[in-house]
């Protein structure tokens, strides 16, 4: 399937986005009801895939990450990399970062087993442990 050309969007004002039918916001949930915003919703990349082809998407997701990250820099990422470690050592752990690491880190070397099958890393699951 050959992939359509994309028009540039042009910027509306408000009253011309009303008045035009622009897709989204409260106007489209008066206009088509709830059930329409529900099942555009379920749509998800499909229609798009459909609309514009596989290579469309790959373009916008490689950019995607590259200009989140020349918007926001790196620190971003570290930042809510971190918030997601804590968050999962409160969650699973009770908040003892060392057990935690500890049980990621035997994981770690598992994962790297290259033969898994001769039981080296048998490790026993401790109380209330996720994994």
């Amino acid at each position: 399937m050959q992939a359509k050309t994309l028009l540039q969007p042009c910027k509306l004002t408000s009253e011309q986005a009303r008045t035009n039918g622009q897709k989204g916001g409260r106007t489209t949930v008066e206009r088509y009801g709830t059930a329409h915003m529900q099942r555009t919703g379920q749509k998800g990349g499909r229609t798009t895939v459909a609309r514009y082809g596989r290579d469309y998407m790959q373009r916008t997701g490689r950019k995607g990450g590259y200009i989140t990250k020349k918007r926001y820099g790196q620190r971003f990422y570290r930042t809510n990399g971190r918030k997601g470690l804590e968050a999962m050592i409160a969650r699973h752990w009770g908040g003892n970062r060392g057990r935690a690491l500890q049980r990621l880190t035997e994981l770690g070397l598992m994962a790297q087993d290259p033969h898994p099958e001769n039981g080296a890393w048998q490790f026993p699951k401790r109380d209330g442990e996720p994994w």
